[in-house]
């Protein structure tokens, strides 16, 4: 599960450093084309962002579950109190993480 939490990390570093130089308004197209939504959609609709942000989804809820999975190990001697908040974290990731799945599905669909 180590090895998994540090490859979500070099995933996430890709992934922000895609998203930062395709979209902002800092360092990206959105500071000469401005970030209004014909723009943005001309984007979006692009399948490798689709399956870029997925996995930017992925590797975030699974990098941010462990984590948190890790602190609680930690802190809480109850082992019974610690298996049931992992797995409401593990319920609430996996909702979340549909939720933003069909976010980024219906994007394309705009």
């Amino acid at each position: 599960m180590w090895l998994l939490q540090i490859s979500t990390a070099i995933v996430l570093v890709v992934a922000v450093t895609v998203h930062l130089a395709s979209f902002t308004s800092f360092v990206g197209p959105g500071r000469t084309e401005g970030l209004e939504f014909p723009v943005v959609r001309s984007r979006v609709v692009n399948p490798l962002y689709t399956v870029m942000y997925i996995l930017f989804l992925g590797a975030g809820f699974y990098h941010g579950i462990y984590g948190v999975r890790t602190i609680i190990s930690e802190l809480l001697p109850n082992r019974s109190l610690r298996r049931f908040l992992v797995a409401i974290l593990v319920v609430a990731g996996l909702a979340f993480f549909g939720w933003g799945t069909y976010t980024v599905l219906v994007a394309l669909t705009l």
